[in-house]
């Protein structure tokens, strides 16, 4: 049953992606360079109508769509304990939005991967998970990480265009491997379906629902080449399995050979939106609620029987978005605001407790709001102010460890486009400086109650994430068409430097893309 959705699911997306025979004859160079052109203002329209069916219908976009091959580069000590200390990334995206007679489509797929140099004290592919509920072990090691994803979404408007009608689904499926001691394997697939009503009050408001539901699991398996590294006791501590059991309390795995644990992630989802015109200005108001429960399970004995499995422990999370996207067209300027709001509540059941041992917390807010001027339909030049607020508070009941971390960050991203040459050629110079700012930070662990975690992990972990850090970004593209599409070759660079705080980070990409 999941090979077939996973069929259909490709189908569809490679229907939304791939531009119809009909249309590429008919399409000339002339059409496609205004409508086509990759600047930041169409990225951000598209991110946010293709993130549910029913904002389809209100995307100002009839059609888009692209194929990205890309490759990055990450390096530096400036990280969390968990993360890698070098990430190259192979990519690859193909995604496109059309609307067909009344039907609007959307779909995308995408497939990753990344090669991780450096990582202790996770068997993990989440490091930011705000579950504690991991294996882990001391010795570093490198991973090797596969990750597709597709998905498609259609929407329609009946009765007149009165009634809006979505259906969409999403599907990713990852492997993630270390070809070290230990040597975890970590499978999992996630499938998500939704679907929609709206209805237009008037021509120029609207008003919708939707509701959906998700399922997924997680495997981890952890082995060993070497038996001796295996052995029980502390002569190889750093080799051993542990298991994260709450924040700052890990337990030694030891049952055998292979050390396993499954992961099954089940959840509803639902929110409504407006969708209307107000002086001149394009507004979209969209509302997210969505729950999540995780229920952790060790085998009881090396078998393939699920009915030996023994619950550990289950997590539950709330999560909810307040999404504002404005836009206004005034002659050869047009102007953007986009105000997001998200806030997560999660704890656990510990089966050895019976009862809750861990809490989480987080509320974030990102803002931009963005200018551009047009020279003869043509951007000819952008501005975005940014800015992003963090907080987050964790505490486990065991240890009575408490952390808490708030920062802020502000940005400008500036986007220069020369003109076209008479074969309507152009180059895009961009550069982004921002900073961050660590605003509340600490961390309360009782010495009597700390374990290696404490001081290896958390420690280290609350002096980075409260860091003030620089950092400047600065790319260059260069478009021209091809065969009647558009081609797009870019490359960026970012540098961040920590100015409390030892350590740089240094991140260069490189992309291929054909905008048809």
């Amino acid at each position: 049953m999941r090979n077939i959705i996973y069929l259909i699911l490709i189908s569809v997306s490679l229907l939304c992606c791939l531009q119809p025979a009909a249309a590429q004859k008919q399409a000339d160079t002339s059409q496609l360079e205004p409508r086509l052109v990759s600047y930041r203002f169409r990225d951000y329209e598209y991110a946010y109508y293709t993130q549910q069916g029913l904002l389809l219908q209100h995307a100002p976009i009839e059609r888009l769509g692209s194929i990205t091959l890309g490759y990055s580069y990450l390096q530096g000590g400036l990280r969390a304990r968990q993360e890698a200390d070098k990430v190259n990334v192979a990519s690859l995206r193909s995604e496109g939005l059309r609307k067909v007679k009344k039907i609007t489509l959307q779909g995308y797929f995408g497939f990753t991967r990344s090669w991780e140099d450096s990582i202790g004290y996770m068997h993990s592919a989440k490091p930011e998970d705000p579950t504690p509920y991991y294996l882990l072990a001391i010795k570093q090691g490198h991973w090797d990480r596969l990750h597709y994803e597709l998905g498609a979404q259609a929407s329609t408007a009946v009765l007149n265009d009165k009634l809006l009608l979505s259906v969409g689904a999403d599907f990713d499926l990852s492997s993630n491997t270390r070809n070290s001691d230990p040597r975890p394997e970590i499978s999992k697939y996630a499938l998500a379906l939704n679907w929609g009503v709206g209805y237009r009050i008037t021509p120029k408001h609207t008003i919708g629902a939707w509701a959906g539901y998700a399922y997924g699991i997680e495997t981890t398996n952890v082995g060993y080449s070497s038996v001796m590294l295996n052995a029980a006791g502390d002569a190889y501590r750093e080799y051993q399995t542990f298991l994260s059991k709450g924040f700052g309390n890990v337990l030694v795995q030891r049952s055998g050979d292979v050390r396993r644990m499954r992961e099954d992630d089940k959840g509803y989802r639902a929110g409504g939106y407006y969708d209307g015109k107000w002086m001149g200005f394009h507004t979209s108001l969209l509302y997210k609620f969505q729950t999540s429960r995780r229920t952790y399970v060790k085998p009881a004995a090396a078998t393939a029987d699920s009915r030996n499995d023994m619950p550990i422990a289950s997590f539950d999370l709330e999560q909810q978005w307040i999404d504002l996207f404005m836009e206004k067209h005034k002659g050869s300027d047009l102007l953007q605001l986009r105000i997001r709001y998200n806030s997560g509540e999660g704890s656990d059941y510990n089966n050895e407790l019976a009862g809750n041992n861990y809490i989480y917390n987080n509320d974030n807010i990102n803002a931009h709001i963005g200018y551009v001027h047009y020279t003869q339909s043509r951007p000819q030049y952008e501005l975005f102010l940014k800015g992003y607020y963090d907080k987050t508070y964790k505490a486990d009941g065991t240890t009575s460890h408490r952390w808490s971390n708030s920062y802020a960050t502000i940005g400008v991203d500036f986007s220069y486009y020369t003109r076209p040459n008479a074969d309507k050629r152009f180059w895009v110079f961009n550069a982004h400086p921002a900073y961050r700012k660590g605003i509340d930070h600490y961390l309360t662990a009782p010495t009597a109650q700390q374990t290696f975690f404490t001081t290896d992990v958390l420690m280290p972990n609350t002096a980075y994430y409260a860091r003030n850090a620089a950092s400047i970004q600065g790319g260059i593209a260069w478009q021209t068409p091809w065969k009647k599409q558009m081609l797009k070759f870019g490359a960026d660079a970012r540098y961040e430097k920590a100015a409390d705080l030892e350590g740089r980070r240094v991140n260069l990409q490189a992309k291929v893309s054909l905008f048809y």
